[in-house]
Order: C-alpha cells, then structure tokens, then sequence
C-alpha cells in the first residue's frame, strides 16, 4: 500500500503543479489587460512602474486567492 499511497501522492502534487501554471498564466493576462502591457513586459522584471504594479498584483492576488506563494 505504500507505494500505491506515494504514487498518488506525486500524482496529486503533478496535478498542483499544473494547476498552479495555469492560475499564473491567467492572473498575468488579467493584470496585463488591466494595466494594457504584454505578458512579456512583466515577465521581463523591468522596473517600468506599470510592470512593477502588475508584478505585485499578480503575487498577492497570487498568494490571497490562490494560497500560492509569492
């Protein structure tokens, strides 16, 4: 049962993971389309004020509606 209980529990954090992905992907298109800025322009970690807001939107939003990290 052991090995069976450890499968599923990689499987699980696999699954969090990818979810995870997407919940980021759409957080930063909602942000971007907020602010009209290009997903690339946050990811490129610029200090252009209107990438730096949305970088911190994103990691609270991030963090309070999704229990991710930041």
């Amino acid at each position: 049962m052991t090995v069976l209980k450890d499968t599923e529990e990689s499987q699980r954090r696999q699954v969090k993971a990818l979810s995870a992905t997407d919940t980021m992907s759409h957080l930063i298109e909602e942000e971007c389309g907020k602010r009209k800025i290009t997903p690339k322009e946050v990811q490129s970690g610029g200090r252009r004020m209107k990438a730096s807001e949305a970088r911190a939107a994103i990691a609270y939003r991030a963090a309070t509606e999704y229990g991710l990290p930041a």
